[in-house]
């Protein structure tokens, strides 16, 4: 079963818990109830927001909990096992973005032009086309199935999702951000560079991750700092986030307070790395 109060156009600021849904699972033992809840989480796919699932998987699949071995104070014990830090798409979420910017071309090209309806096609060759994802160029071979450095990436029959390295996969595009999900996990990848690239951000403004409330700030104007060190702790969705330095430099202007509400992506603190 799952529970959700949120449908197309609802609005969901600060000010609410960030839940989105339950999934509830029931069955004659415990053992039953989380063998069909793993199953419901694994079968579970949101796109568009950053969630919880790959958390909530690991969870239900520990040993412990699976044994009843848990206490208050076994997720924090067992965080970096339940919640490792993000790390980069692989390669295969990036070359179904590429993808799926190729097959919405073809999908959406005006009928009403014959060069533009045959998308990426040209005579005398496959439909093909070149897709900058990040800071890279790839290319796209082919017309369904489509190749990617040699990865084949085709649609699972009768659906909207696809198929990469054998595993199904689905793809949605959210302006310059395209959403994938595969192997478990979703990644949020940036089909273009920005106008002040992602690294160049981090290096001279510290923002935050999420909306939620300033709990304490470490920082001063003029401070000088190392990679790690605490410049301000939040709260959000119910747990104390740290917020710390790129790198090696120093702050020039703290932009919060203790006590203020902040919203995801707000700048935080401006800081100058050191030169390299």
């Amino acid at each position: 079963r799952v529970d959700s109060g949120v449908e197309q156009d609802s609005v969901v600021t600060r000010h609410y818990d960030p839940l989105l849904a339950k999934v509830i699972a029931h069955g004659p033992d415990r053992a039953s109830a989380l063998e069909s809840l793993a199953r419901a989480l694994a079968n579970t796919t949101v796109l568009g927001v950053r969630t919880n699932l790959p958390f909530l998987r690991a969870l239900v699949a520990h040993e412990d909990l699976r044994a009843g071995r848990i206490d208050t104070t076994f997720i924090d014990r067992e965080l970096a096992r339940l919640a490792p830090p993000d790390t980069m798409a692989p390669e295969e979420a990036i070359a179904l973005a590429a993808v799926a910017v190729i097959d919405e071309r073809v999908r959406v090209a005006d009928p009403r032009d014959p060069w533009g309806a045959l998308g990426a096609w040209r005579s005398g060759a496959e439909r093909a086309g070149l897709v900058t994802v990040g800071a890279r160029a790839l290319h796209v071979a082919g017309a369904g199935p489509y190749t990617v450095d040699g990865r084949t990436i085709a649609r699972a029959e009768g659906s909207a999702a696809w198929t990469v390295a054998g595993e199904p996969a689905v793809a949605a595009r959210d302006g310059a951000t395209m959403w994938i999900a595969w192997g478990g996990r979703a990644y949020e990848i940036a089909l273009e560079p920005a106008e002040r690239g992602i690294d160049a951000l981090a290096a001279t403004e510290v923002t935050a991750p999420m909306p939620g409330v300033v709990l304490s700030v470490e920082a001063r104007d003029g401070q000088r700092v190392s990679r790690g060190d605490l410049l301000a702790v939040l709260e959000a969705m119910k747990m104390e986030m740290r917020v710390e330095a790129p790198s090696a430099g120093t702050v020039t202007k703290v932009l919060c307070a203790a006590g203020q509400q902040i919203e995801r992506g707000q700048r935080l603190v401006e800081f100058e790395p050191d030169a390299a």
